[in-house]
């Protein structure tokens, strides 16, 4: 008899087909978990794997609307969970290495930021208008300060409630609070 950590993981047979992956994760998980599996209203799956899939399917209530998805198909969504895994931690290898030194005699901003939403898009625009940066804000990844380098004022601050679809809207004119819990929905 063999010990179970013996035992050969029933999705080794398969192969993945990375496409298929893309296809369900994107038709069945990227509502709840975002495009990347980042965590939106459900959390962050990035490289899980086919058995935690398997499990969350039968103990998560809010997934029991999906498929039985067989083996093959959750090698496939998994592989594509890997894939976005391995994505986002070169990412942030990348950003970490950055070389600061150089920057040092740039101007900084922080915003410092309070929202009411669990699950917000946050959107800062400069004069024109036009898209500075976005961020996701969520419980796993709350967006509590942002620091811009050389932004230019006045900025418009956006955080869109992604579970209502409410907007709350603040124009900055200098670096300062932005607390969305003292504001009306627009």
């Amino acid at each position: 008899m063999k010990k179970k950590s013996q035992e050969m993981d029933p999705y080794e047979v398969y192969v993945a087909d990375i496409q298929n992956g893309v296809y369900l994760f994107n038709y069945h998980c990227s509502g709840c978990h975002g495009t990347q599996a980042q965590g939106v209203l459900g959390p962050n799956i990035q490289g899980k794997q086919p058995a935690d899939i398997r499990d969350a399917l039968g103990r998560v209530t809010n997934m029991s609307y999906l498929p039985d998805f067989s083996d093959q198909e959750l090698v496939d969504i998994a592989s594509h969970l890997e894939t976005l895994k391995l994505q986002s931690e070169q990412k942030s290898q990348a950003a970490n290495s950055i070389d600061v030194s150089k920057e040092l005699n740039q101007e900084y901003w922080s915003l410092s930021v309070i929202l009411p939403y669990q699950y917000a898009v946050v959107e800062l625009l400069n004069d024109e208008q036009e898209l500075i940066a976005e961020f996701f804000h969520s419980p796993q990844h709350p967006v509590t300060e942002i620091i811009y380098r050389q932004m230019e004022f006045p900025v418009t601050f956006i955080a869109h409630d992604v579970v209502t679809g409410g907007k709350q809207t603040q124009i900055l004119y200098a670096p300062m609070s932005v607390d969305f819990n003292q504001r009306q929905e627009l």
